[in-house]
């Protein structure tokens, strides 16, 4: 039996010699070793039965009646063959895992190394909020909306010849691609890269998919590089979990400035006080207002098209306004035209500007989105009843559901996708199709085989506080979970 606690160790195991850079054999597309399992002794009963422990998000009641969602380390109980083909089905991402870490960083690394004086390469990131604070507060000031807080986008321009650190602030907490480019747009107006001869940008940045992994970000790269000059651009992300990287300690700097301005008894209440404080620090710092970024506020994201397999994106290009080109991986192997090779078999995109820029007849914007649910990634069955989901990306967000937990179903909002679950804030059960919000909100990951339908919008109120499920969607529900 083969025994290991290395992670590459193991995966070399199911992968032909000295593999671990080879793309097929990591994707387990090899046609010599994607059939290889992780070695076992032939003496071992597989029928045997065994526990192990695996962690995992689980909704735990409190005394007040109260739900919450902890991860936690769980025993498991099945046979060894059960085990071992958990085994291998963890050590099938993993290598998928692995592999993609390994190249982006290479592939990253490759692109600085060998910069023209025609590239200009940024790396950034969003930090985690700063909390305002005075050099002498009262105890209030710690709780509730009495903690302000100033949302800092940090990064660094590399260009063949220097880098350039920056940070830009605002009193706008919005982290969605308007807020991105509301950030990027006092960059380029002091870099200038146009006057400099640049005419390639390259951005580098980790890949949740309510900021920079979505088809709204992708559009607005698509379009927002050609008014600032450029001439083609590529967009690149880091593996999920391997996002961290000289932006972070920009943010870092920012943070630790900040908290010594106000040991040096000075208040910092807003976004103007933080760019003071950092004055004379080497970061170049902007401050962004809520108008900058309501500037860039598409109207209708309804209207732009979903861009295949994001989930799997690690790289998108762009030469002509409203065209993408995405890439599983990232590639540098043609520098001057960046849709010149087909490596990693980019796929087009080819977004309708002028539907998607046009105005809405809606006031609220809250209300474009919420009921649409994209095409391409449902299946109606039963009767049309059920909507089940074929596709997991970032046009689910919004989008309502209902999933199954512990062999019942619950309604809720999905608020974030992951290559193949969702993250679904649901309602309680009070009832035979009766739910109600929690006090607390209850959200957690489900796969997407735990879907059970999507919703043409939320519950229906039956009561002041208690909603129900459609009657005729909620029977093709019970129908479909034999309740």
């Amino acid at each position: 039996m083969y025994t290991s606690q290395n992670v590459d160790d193991i995966v070399k195991t199911v992968t032909c010699k000295n593999s671990l850079d080879i793309k097929e054999c990591m994707y387990r597309e090899c046609k010599n070793c994607k059939e290889s399992k992780v070695p076992k002794s032939n003496a071992i009963d597989m029928g045997k039965q065994v526990k192990w422990r695996m962690w995992k998000n689980r909704r735990i009641e409190t005394e007040k009646k109260t739900m919450l969602t902890q991860v936690i380390r769980e025993v498991e109980s099945g046979t060894l063959e059960t085990l071992d083909s958990e085994v291998n089905k963890e050590v099938e991402r993993a290598a998928r895992h692995i592999f993609n870490i390994r190249h982006q960083y290479k592939a990253m690394a490759f692109l600085k190394d060998n910069m023209t004086e025609q590239e200009i390469f940024i790396h950034m990131d969003f930090s985690e909020n700063y909390n305002c604070k005075l050099q002498s507060e009262i105890q209030s000031m710690h709780f509730g909306a009495s903690q302000r807080q100033i949302s800092i986008h940090t990064g660094i321009a590399y260009t063949k010849e220097k880098l350039w650190p920056f940070a830009t602030v605002s009193d706008c907490l919005l982290h969605s691609p308007a807020g991105i480019w509301g950030h990027l747009y006092p960059i380029f107006d002091c870099l200038k890269p146009s006057e400099h001869g640049q005419t390639i940008i390259h951005f580098l940045s980790d890949g949740p998919t309510t900021q920079y992994r979505n088809k709204t970000n992708m559009f607005l790269f698509s379009t927002k590089i050609f008014d600032f000059g450029f001439q083609s651009g590529t967009w690149n992300f880091l593996e999920a979990g391997h996002g961290k990287g000289a932006a972070d300690g920009i943010g870092a700097v920012v943070k630790r400035t900040g908290d010594r301005h106000v040991l040096a008894g000075h208040d910092i209440k807003c976004a103007a006080d933080l760019k003071n404080a950092l004055k004379d620090s080497s970061i170049h710092v902007f401050e962004v207002t809520e108008s900058d970024i309501m500037a860039i506020e598409i109207p209708t994201a309804a209207n732009i098209k979903a861009v295949p397999q994001t989930m799997r994106i690690h790289q998108v290009t762009a030469t002509n306004p409203g065209i993408v080109y995405a890439r599983e991986l990232s590639c540098f192997c043609n520098r001057l035209n960046v849709n010149g090779c087909s490596c990693f078999k980019p796929v087009m995109t080819v977004f309708d500007k002028d539907k998607i820029l046009e105005k809405s007849s809606c006031d609220d914007l809250n209300c474009i989105t919420t009921n649409q649910i994209p095409e391409n990634t449902i299946k109606e069955t039963l009767s049309g009843y059920l909507t089940k989901v074929i596709v997991v990306d970032e046009d689910l967000i919004g989008l309502w559901a209902v999933v199954e937990y512990d062999g019942l179903p619950y309604p809720g909002e999905i608020l974030d996708v992951d290559e193949n679950d969702v993250e679904v804030k649901v309602m309680h059960k009070i009832g035979q199709n009766r739910f109600f919000w929690p006090l607390i909100p209850d959200i957690l990951w489900y796969e997407k085989k735990k879907v059970v339908t999507l919703l043409d919008g939320p519950p229906e109120k039956v009561t002041g506080r208690h909603c129900q499920v459609h009657p005729d969607v909620w029977r093709a529900i019970e129908a479909e979970m034999d309740l």
